[in-house]
Order: C-alpha cells, then structure tokens, then sequence
C-alpha cells in the first residue's frame, strides 16, 4: 500500500468521523437540553419523555464522555433545578446514587463517593432493599426519591436522565 493510499484511506476515515460526530450532536441537540457552564461542568437533561432506563441512562452520559449527574451542594441542585427541571417534560430524572452496596449508604456510580448532599422529598429514604435508584421527582417539587429500578423503567414513561459533563 502506497502512502498516498493511506492518506486518502485515513482522510476518507475522517471524513466518516466528522459525519458521524455532526450526526451525533444534532440528534443530541434534539433530545437534550444543555445548561451554560457551572463550576466547570455542564448538564444536560432529557427535552422529551421517553421509557428509560438506568443502564441506557448511564451509557449515554458515558458515550458523551460524562457520566450520569452527581448534584453534592444544595447551589449545584438549585443551579440544575432553576436551569432545566422545573422547565422541563418529564416528571422523573435519573441522577448518580444507589444504596445497593449498603442500604442507607447513598454513593455516586460514577465516582463511588458517598453523596453528601441528599435532599430528599415527604415518605422517601425510610428504608427498602429493593429502592436502590436515585431520582428527582417533580410531584415532589424537585426533591428526591427512590423506587425499585424494575418498577420506574416499567411503570413510569415520563421518565428522563441528568448526565455531567466537563464543560
């Protein structure tokens, strides 16, 4: 193989990258809303209710090269709160913590640090071994909620996802 095929076979390679790239943000800019940089991250949010799940959730925030939201200050939840879930479609939105490991003990998945910062709603957090996924819920004013990841992937459609990414 001739140089002069190489750079035309890695030219056409880049080429595919950018189209898939382009392809790749456009459909991003259709199904999630971003927020305008926040302590050096930014969040983007669902636009449009779907049936997710935790495991779908958590390979679209990887595969943008972030991870699903770790909100550790009751500054960063209001910025999120003000700046996407009370605008938004959905009435649940995944974010980072499971007590899987040790019920009661509320550690990020990504970062595996224990949540410091934990505004929970009315009758939420009063034990269960089987709600081991984290989620804001809008019926209670934005604060949050556990359930059994079975039961909100089959039972709840307006469900989205939070994912961080590094600004």
């Amino acid at each position: 193989m001739t140089i002069s095929v190489m750079k035309e076979e890695l030219q056409d390679m880049l080429r595919f990258k950018d189209i898939i790239t382009s392809t790749f943000d456009n459909l991003k800019n259709l199904f999630l809303a971003p927020t305008h940089p926040y302590n050096g991250k930014r969040y983007w949010l669902t636009k449009n209710h779907a049936s997710v799940t935790p495991i779908f959730a958590l390979l679209f925030c990887e595969f943008r090269g972030g991870y699903l939201a770790e909100i550790d200050s009751p500054e960063e939840y209001t910025f999120v709160r003000d700046n996407l879930l009370i605008r938004s479609e959905v009435d649940y939105v995944f974010v980072s913590g499971s007590d899987e490991e040790q019920e009661g003990l509320w550690k990020h998945m990504n970062t595996k640090t224990v949540l410091t910062y934990l505004n929970w709603g009315d009758n939420e957090n009063i034990g269960g071994r089987q709600e081991n996924c984290l989620f804001y819920s809008r019926g209670n004013h934005w604060l949050l909620a556990d359930a059994g990841c079975p039961i909100l992937t089959e039972f709840i459609n307006k469900m989205g996802y939070l994912c961080e990414l590094p600004s």
